[in-house]
């Protein structure tokens, strides 16, 4: 059986740095993430954010995680005229992309994508397994029995000090067999807890050239009666739509065919020659259909950084951007992961 000092469940942005912080404190860690991925709700295809986006002032550990991996700096463009698109016209809102888009006016994102720093940050890692899904947690003594299955369906455990769980309370509370388990108040409100942004659905549309530059736009534009409501530029030659909700959801099962037709018949407007030659691809990308970041339709509370989701229980120790009073966002998942770190540390030495 492989042994570690601490366990971290999930290789999202959380969990990554609770990592860091301990192995650069000396510790021995193994990361077990059940997707084939690093990063959880930090998903980037070709440069361009399907998750996690931005950045703001003042957002100081997220610069830090960037300039550590490698990361360039991009202003959120939102100058320019905003347009928005109902039943097929086309208006000019004015330049008004920073009020309009979910961003506002003073974000900034990654050139690369925040899925390139989380692959970096985990290629910094000495263990790191992937498609590791963890279903139970034994405690006894100092000790602390993790056991997973891998891809194949084979099961393993790592024995360690400590673990993390840096994962959306309502998912590990589903998912993970804590024995003895946690106090029932603790279970409940982890259960009831939304996961941040879990119900969000993003469309990243690639195009041979910007065309809304070209027409003095913004990229911002707002199409209220789709399900997919908002884009913004999202790179140099790629818009990104958010939607929210069910209907939202449902454009990730319309197939690669039906989603681009989706995404001719929105945006088409936005340019009077056509923009089926101009479109290269579209992906699509729906947090609410993915059980390993959704909760579940009962995990609508929104008790972000209350201690039933934070404090430690004897050896197990909480991350992840729910866990934080300053929710959300990917400052406060690098956060939650840097607490989680001192306060293993401080156990672990005594």
């Amino acid at each position: 059986m492989e042994a570690a000092d601490c366990v971290v469940v999930g290789a999202g942005i959380s969990g990554l740095q609770c990592a860091l912080d301990l192995e650069a404190r000396g510790f021995t860690v193994v990361v077990l993430e059940a997707r084939e991925r690093v990063g959880g709700r930090l998903y980037s295809v070709d440069g361009v954010d399907l998750g996690g986006s931005w950045r703001w002032d003042g957002d100081a550990r997220a610069d830090a995680f960037g300039e550590r991996f490698g990361g360039r700096s991009a202003r959120q463009r939102v100058d320019g005229a905003a347009w928005a698109v109902e039943r097929g016209v086309l208006s000019d809102v004015g330049d008004r992309g920073g009020a309009i888009a979910p961003c506002g006016p003073r974000a900034k994102r990654w050139a690369g994508g925040y899925g390139e720093l989380a692959a970096a940050a985990a290629a910094a890692l000495r263990r790191v397994l992937t498609g590791a899904r963890v279903s139970r947690i034994a405690r006894t003594g100092d000790r602390v029995e993790v056991a997973y299955a891998e891809g194949g369906g084979e099961r393993r455990s790592v024995l360690a000090s400590t673990v993390v769980l840096a994962l959306p309370p309502a998912v590990r509370e589903r998912d993970i067999v804590l024995d003895p388990p946690l106090a029932r108040a603790r279970r409940r409100t982890a259960a009831a807890t939304a996961t941040w942004c879990g119900d969000w659905t993003k469309v990243a549309a690639v195009f041979s050239a910007p065309f809304w530059r070209e027409r003095g736009g913004s990229g911002v534009v707002a199409t209220p009666s789709c399900p997919i409501q908002i884009w913004w530029e999202g790179g140099d030659n790629a818009l990104v739509g958010l939607g929210v909700g069910a209907a939202a959801a449902a454009v990730a099962d319309e197939g690669d065919a039906a989603l681009r037709e989706r995404v001719l018949r929105t945006l088409g407007p936005c340019s009077p020659g056509g923009l089926a030659e101009a479109l290269v691809s579209v992906r699509c990308e729906s947090w609410l259909t993915d059980d390993r970041t959704y909760g579940g339709a009962g995990a609508t509370g929104r008790a972000y950084g209350h201690p039933h989701l934070r404090d430690p229980d004897g050896r197990v120790f909480f991350a992840g951007t729910e866990s934080e009073a300053a929710h959300g966002h990917v400052e406060g998942a690098l956060s939650a992961g840097a607490r989680a770190a001192a306060e293993v540390s401080a156990l672990l030495r005594g």
